[in-house]
């Protein structure tokens, strides 16, 4: 009996000393030495325990693609010794030929051996036939490109009848020094070249080059099979990794003729709107809405500066915060256009005629590579009202005035019709409880009809298509980059924060700087500051300009590589038959 439970105690010890106390030994092992450049690789990592962690494979992705890993634990007890072990099995595929190396794996510590796998290449024949059915195509446009200009790309996977394409299209191409955004889902259709009918699934991406100089977009590249023809003698399927080619493209700085003080505007097209709220004819102290909408073809609206409308003594200006939007021209290929909306409503403080001076947007023609300028021309006004009457502020009675006025009536002294007796009071007070309840009972059904409402609201909304597009949070971070380093003043800097707040936090404009506050209280010191500097008589008095300017990229950039996420597009693995 003791000998029984000794041989059933001492393996559960054994594990429990191997799980708790022993150092993980770790080796790497193939299935082979010498491969083809088609032929995928198993590669077993051993390491000594049971439900370790596994390793980091990541070096292994330097020269080979991880398909598919699993894992396994196992322990083997042999007169008492008690030996345990994880497996991870890994099919990998070479991603060029020759002498490739699987570097040491490390793991508690311990390291294991580097394994070395010659990657032979196909026959010339055997590869130019695969090419032949399944490929990659490239368009970029402008080449050079200037920057911050628009630079579009268009990636084309081409596939014939039989070919095979494992997992999901490859994720929009991650760029240094540069913003890319998707114009929408990929899109299928067929083509034939040569007498061959191929499937086409064709990204279409706006990229923003941030630098001058050369701009690298790395290669994409997808897994299939094919099968090739019998004169190969290969009757079973072969698998590919096809792969598209890595594009250098030159970058160009700001022209030297572009007017120095005037914000960097490229784009393909620039037009300014004006529209008016009603009649441009206004009355002394009574507000009129004018809207300035800037409209630029090639570019996002985070990079449009604010127009400087320079109104005279007369006019006082009230403006509304601007808005912004992105949307895609697809059909014409020319990728997105941004657009910024102003709106101000403007109250005049003197009669007689008054004249709006232009306003004026300097941007750079990406087409014709020329300095551009668009304009709306000066308007006269009539302001019509008497001054001594009408102001646009309200006016505080004079206390002389008052003090003379002869002393009136209470008005609870005034009475009409017949005397009110007691009946008639608590017939009223009665009257205004029951209104009073009536009241209080329509605003509870209302508010529980726009509760239960609700959810059947959101699913609507969402069932009727997309939202409109909203700025991305780099784009915000890129204008608010741009903001900073023109020195603008505490409004468009402000107004800039608020925009990268919203993006970032996923809040409306108006509580975006809340958020921000909340999630950071650093930031309060700073909001302050800017509030500070926007109210007061002369903003840059103080000389903080420069240094409030410094300090919000600065905190931006705290809280982006604090918080900063990953977002990779997910295209559904629809490969429709080219047939």
């Amino acid at each position: 009996m003791v000998r029984q439970t000794r041989r059933r105690v001492l393996p559960l010890l054994g594990l429990l000393l191997i799980a708790c106390g022993a150092r993980a030994q770790i080796s790497v092992q193939t299935d082979a030495q010498s491969i083809h450049e088609t032929d995928s690789l198993e590669i077993l990592v051993q390491a000594s325990g049971m439900n370790l962690d596994a390793p980091d494979f990541s070096p292994i992705e330097r020269d080979f693609e991880i398909l598919s890993s699993r894992s396994s634990s196992q322990y083997r007890s042999v007169n008492g010794r008690v030996d345990a072990w994880t497996r991870w099995t890994l099919s990998a595929k070479p991603k060029r030929t020759g002498r490739l190396t699987i570097p040491a794996l490390e793991l508690d510590g311990h390291r294991s051996q580097p394994v070395t796998i010659t990657v032979k290449p196909l026959d010339a024949e055997v590869r130019a036939t695969i090419d032949a059915l399944v490929f990659f195509e490239l368009d970029v446009a402008p080449e050079p490109v200037y920057v911050q200009a628009q630079l579009l790309l268009v990636r084309r996977l081409l596939y014939a009848d039989g070919v095979q394409l494992y997992g999901d299209m490859p994720a929009p191409p991650d760029i240094q020094n540069a913003i890319v955004e998707s114009l929408g889902q990929a899109r299928s259709t067929t083509v034939t070249r040569d007498g061959q009918r191929y499937g086409v699934i064709e990204q279409h991406y706006a990229i923003f080059p941030e630098r001058s100089g050369t701009l690298t977009i790395p290669a994409a590249a997808v897994s299939g099979s094919v099968r090739l023809p019998r004169e190969f003698d290969m009757r079973r399927r072969t698998g590919v990794r096809v792969q598209s080619e890595v594009l250098q493209i030159k970058v160009l700085p700001i022209p030297t003729d572009y007017p120095a003080a005037a914000p960097w505007l490229p784009a393909r097209r620039v037009e300014l709107i004006e529209a008016w709220d009603g009649s441009p004819q206004i009355a002394l102290g009574t507000p009129v809405e004018r809207t300035l909408i800037v409209r630029a073809e090639g570019t996002v609206a985070s990079i449009i500066p604010p127009l400087d409308v320079g109104l005279p003594d007369s006019i006082r200006g009230y403006p509304d915060p601007p808005e912004l939007h992105d949307s895609l021209m697809i059909e014409s290929a020319e990728g997105l256009v941004g657009t910024r909306t102003e709106s101000m409503s403007l109250v005049p403080s003197s009669p007689g005629p008054v004249r709006l001076p232009p306003v004026t947007l300097t941007w750079f023609d990406t087409v014709n590579e020329v300095v551009r300028e668009a304009r709306i021309g000066a308007r006269d006004l009539e302001v019509s009202g008497d001054a001594g009457v009408v102001n646009d502020r309200p006016q505080s009675p004079d206390p002389a005035a008052l003090a003379e006025a002869p002393e009136q009536p209470p008005a609870a002294q005034v009475n009409f019709g017949r005397p009110r007796s007691e009946g008639d009071r608590v017939s009223r007070e009665l009257l205004v409880a029951l209104l009073v309840l009536a009241m209080i009972g329509w605003g509870y059904t209302g508010w529980r009809l726009r509760q239960s409402r609700r959810p059947a609201a959101s699913v609507s909304a969402s069932a009727s298509g997309p939202a409109p597009r909203e700025p991305s949070e780099r784009a915000t971070f890129r204008a608010l980059q741009s903001v900073c380093n023109h020195n603008a003043d505490a409004r468009t800097l402000k107004a800039a924060l608020a925009d990268w707040a919203g993006a970032h936090y996923g809040e409306p404009p108006d509580r975006a700087l809340a958020a921000l506050n909340a999630a950071d209280r650093q930031s309060g010191t700073i909001i302050d500051g800017l509030n500070a500097s926007l109210y007061a008589a002369d903003p840059h008095a103080d000389g903080r300009g420069d240094l409030a300017a410094a300090e919000v990229l600065a905190m931006v950039r705290r809280i982006r590589s604090l918080n900063s996420t990953a977002s990779a597009e997910t295209l559904g693995p629809l490969y429709p038959s080219p047939s």
